[in-house]
């Protein structure tokens, strides 16, 4: 089924059963508005504090400059609190993603 046929038989059936099934951002209060600005830049050494294990093996989460950056490519238990020197790999959609120097 496409998507087209898809949401086209859900209105169909929002109006034989009258529950509200397609979905809208406006439904739950969601709603545009300015981009939080970037704390750091691709490449950029920066200071982190370790606050824990991340979801993944291998990645920690740290602190800097009042923003979650993931820490990857480490081994072992994480120094939790400890101030390590990190390289910022990725930075999209305010996601960061650094490696251990």
């Amino acid at each position: 089924m496409r998507w087209g046929e898809f949401y086209a038989r859900l209105r169909e059936w929002e109006e034989e059963y009258g529950v509200k099934l397609v979905l809208r951002p406006e439904d739950f209060g969601i709603r545009r508005d300015r981009r939080v600005p970037y704390a750091f830049t691709r490449f950029e050494r920066v200071g982190v504090r370790v606050v824990g294990p991340g979801w993944l093996r291998g990645q920690w989460l740290g602190v800097a400059r009042g923003r979650v950056v993931t820490l990857v490519g480490v081994k072992g238990e994480p120094p939790r609190g400890a101030k390590v020197s990190a390289r910022v790999l990725r930075v999209k959609d305010n996601i960061y993603v650094a490696e251990v120097l």
